[in-house]
């Protein structure tokens, strides 16, 4: 893992003056990781970082903490082998959960796509569970 975009160029030139197509590279730029799991956990109050020897550290003060482990450990199922852990370091805040807003929305079937305005994509298929909001 190398921590920017900037090592990661620094290291392809270097494999590439000393082992010119015999090297493959097999490692992450851990700032492009941590965007990555912050924008697919879509949690509001969620930051990342790189805590070294792959992992991830997920903090701050958040609206349910729950919610937030739940979509770590969705994350976790969807990231290279490069990315040992992410650990959950987050405090709940005292207020209720804020109501989500959406930028894009779409029902076909018992599939319902979500879009909210940080570009987080969310695909539900199946019928609605009880309570759930009507898109129609």
């Amino acid at each position: 893992m190398v921590a920017t975009p900037a090592d990661d160029l620094a290291a392809r030139k270097l494999l590439d003056r000393l082992a010119a197509h015999r090297v493959e590279r097999q490692y992450d730029v851990a700032q492009d990781d941590a965007q990555s799991i912050g924008e697919s956990l879509g949690v509001s109050g969620a930051t990342v970082a790189y805590a070294g020897q792959g992992r991830f550290r997920v903090s701050g003060v958040v609206p349910d903490v729950a919610r937030l482990r739940a979509a770590v450990e969705r994350v976790r199922a969807d990231v290279g082998p490069n990315v040992r852990a992410i650990d959950v370091d987050a405090h709940q805040s005292g207020d209720a959960p804020v109501p989500v807003a959406y930028s894009g929305m779409l029902e076909i079937g018992d599939v319902r796509y979500i879009e909210t305005p940080d570009g987080v994509k969310h695909v539900f298929a199946g019928a609605p569970a009880d309570g759930a909001p009507d898109l129609n």
